[in-house]
């Protein structure tokens, strides 16, 4: 089978498999596929970016809240192209025929129109190709300790994962010099250089990341924001966790909810909270309450 027959199947078995809603994480997808973590996230970030796929508290992948495979409208080359490579995985498995039948129904029928749209998140664009990129991910492939510059820093770091958070990549890695993980914005990285020095990784990065909301992100800091929101927006915070720490500690009389978030930074929620204003109050830290009261003060004073 050539490259790109291999890379087609590959992509409709997952798309299938979040169909199904059979919840693999990537790490699964690269052991049944036999290939590299970085290709599986190359065709969940990338191949398949319009598909809106998320990942749960696990790590898991599924489809957003909503959506299924089977509401999809493409656009003719797009069907054929989907359409030879179902063909060649409809044999693979009778638990793929029936739902790959029934996506071929709706693809191959003119008269099929999706009554949904589902806008997909805008990514920096990022050069996969480029020298820095592959020393970085043969950096963290090989547990190398790697030396790292840009804007005004100089450190040591042991290089873990290149995540996209909001839709720019960063680097994520401990400091060796404070020994804290932190998030560096690959675009402003200058130099990184690895060493022939390997470290042992301890800790479980997908976890890690799973609470990591911004990319403002900072190692042991976590702490606890307790808002209230007034009952005409309290079903939007109910429909969806605006981030995945959101616990709904009480539900008042009057309709209205107190919402609790873990954060590391108070630009982990700072954005949430004012985009919701007057509708939100902070009830809890009190200095990040005065915080933003002086914030806003200043601004209706200017």
């Amino acid at each position: 089978m050539k490259s790109y027959d291999k890379t087609l199947t590959r992509l409709i078995l997952i798309l299938t498999k979040l169909s199904n809603n059979e919840l693999p994480t990537m790490n699964e997808l690269s052991e049944e596929f036999n290939v590299g973590l970085r290709t599986i996230q190359r065709d969940i970030y990338q191949r398949l970016i319009y598909f809106p796929i998320e990942k749960n508290k696990l790590s898991k992948l599924q489809f957003i809240s909503g959506f299924t495979l089977d509401r999809c409208s493409l656009e003719n080359d797009e069907m054929l192209l989907i359409y030879l490579a179902m063909s060649q995985v409809k044999t693979l498995s009778n638990n793929f025929e029936n739902k790959i039948d029934n996506i071929f129904s709706k693809l191959l029928n003119p008269s099929f129109t999706s009554s949904y749209f589902i806008k997909p998140n805008s990514f920096e664009q990022i050069n996969m190709k480029s020298a820095k990129l592959k020393s970085i991910e043969k950096a963290i492939k090989n547990y190398h300790i790697s030396h790292i510059e840009l804007e005004n820093i100089k450190t040591t770091i042991r290089p873990y994962k290149i995540v996209s958070i909001d839709g720019i990549w960063y680097l994520f890695a401990k400091d060796l010099e404070d020994e804290k993980i932190k998030t560096y914005t690959v675009s402003k990285i200058d130099k990184f250089k690895t060493t022939k020095e390997v470290f042992d990784l301890q800790i479980d990065i997908d976890e890690v990341l799973s609470n990591v909301h911004s990319g403002w992100f900072e190692d042991g800091n976590n702490f606890k924001v307790i808002v209230s929101i007034n009952s005409n927006v309290a079903h939007y915070f109910k429909a969806k966790k605006v981030l995945s720490t959101q616990e709904i500690i009480e539900h008042k009389d009057d309709g209205s909810i107190v919402v609790e978030f873990e954060v590391s930074h108070d630009e982990d929620i700072d954005n949430i909270v004012k985009a919701w204003l007057p509708d939100i109050k902070v009830i809890e830290p009190v200095r990040y309450k005065d915080k933003l009261h002086n914030e806003l003060k200043q601004y209706l004073e200017k």
